[in-house]
């Protein structure tokens, strides 16, 4: 009896121990871990978005039957009502820009910032809410290059920069950005970087190489380069967590897609097929041989 009793206790003991140290090292994990994310909150920012990816339930715009009428692509381009710009342009190793591409270019206010000239109330509108809310100045690190200041990036970091004809810097619709000591991968360690890459999308920007959609793009997550597509448009990619390779895969020629008061259509030749009731229309071309239209009703 005696040897029992003390087998019971020596066995008793060490359980003990366990149940009072394994409390403790929960907490000091949890507590290690918080540390680690208050201290790398950009990835806490990545973590968040991968995982609403994960389980976001796309909802994308319906097509509906619209009541139409065929007008040529000149006539409707010459319409006052109309407005012609680049912002849609699908732009990667698979669809690089023509040698005769000529990108719409002009210089950012006062400064020797060149950017394509569709991106640029957006951006200052962009900026100036950054100013206000966070008391920085966002910056654009880099703009538009020319095919041969590509060529130069290329040649220095062939396993990063794009092919020439295949970066959208040369069409001048990315920008590169930066706040103040928050540049590159730091830069959603800052307040107004994960603002920016939260909210671009309100103006007309996209986050254009997500975390979530590396196999998309076949580019690594880069939080710093946004790109220009317009409204409504960006509100769609970055709503339902989409690059924009699936999205103008997505729009099927021919069809019209209703996103509130805007219809949207993907439409080849030169022969456009346009809703009744328009007010106002913009027309880009997709650099597949087609157009994207937004037609504000």
């Amino acid at each position: 009896m005696t040897t029992t009793t003390i087998s019971k206790k020596k066995t008793r003991r060490p359980r003990r121990i366990l149940f009072i140290l394994l409390p403790i090292l929960l907490i000091l994990v949890l507590g290690f871990s918080i540390l680690f994310f208050l201290s790398h909150q950009n990835l806490l920012f990545q973590f968040r978005n991968d995982l609403a990816a994960t389980f976001h339930q796309q909802s994308l715009p319906q097509t509906v039957s619209v009541s139409t009428y065929t007008i040529q692509l000149d006539d409707l381009l010459s319409d006052p009502n109309c407005t012609k710009n680049q912002a849609l342009m699908l732009i990667n190793d698979t669809y690089p820009l023509s040698d005769s591409f000529q990108p719409e270019i002009s210089s950012y206010k006062d400064t020797d910032v060149q950017m394509n000239s569709c991106i640029q109330d957006a951006y200052a509108a962009m900026s100036a809410t950054v100013r206000e809310q966070f008391d920085v100045p966002l910056y654009v690190r880099e703009a538009y290059r020319t095919a041969k200041e590509q060529e130069e990036k290329t040649e220095e970091n062939s396993a990063v920069a794009a092919e020439v004809g295949a970066s959208e810097h040369q069409a001048g619709l990315a920008l590169d950005l930066y706040v103040p000591q928050f540049g590159g991968w730091a830069f959603t360690k800052s307040a107004a970087g994960r603002f920016v890459d939260t909210n671009c999308r309100d103006y007309g920007f996209i986050v254009r190489y997500p975390s979530y959609g590396e196999k998309q793009t076949g580019i690594p997550y880069e939080p710093w380069h946004l790109r220009y597509v317009g409204l409504p448009h960006s509100q769609i990619i970055m709503d339902e967590y989409l690059t924009l390779e699936e999205y103008i895969d997505l729009l099927k020629p021919g069809s019209f897609y209703q996103y509130g008061s805007y219809l949207i259509s993907h439409q080849n030749g030169r022969v456009i097929d346009a809703p009744s009731g328009w007010k106002h229309v913009t027309v880009s071309e997709d650099n597949l041989g087609g157009y994207l239209f937004t037609w504000e009703l």
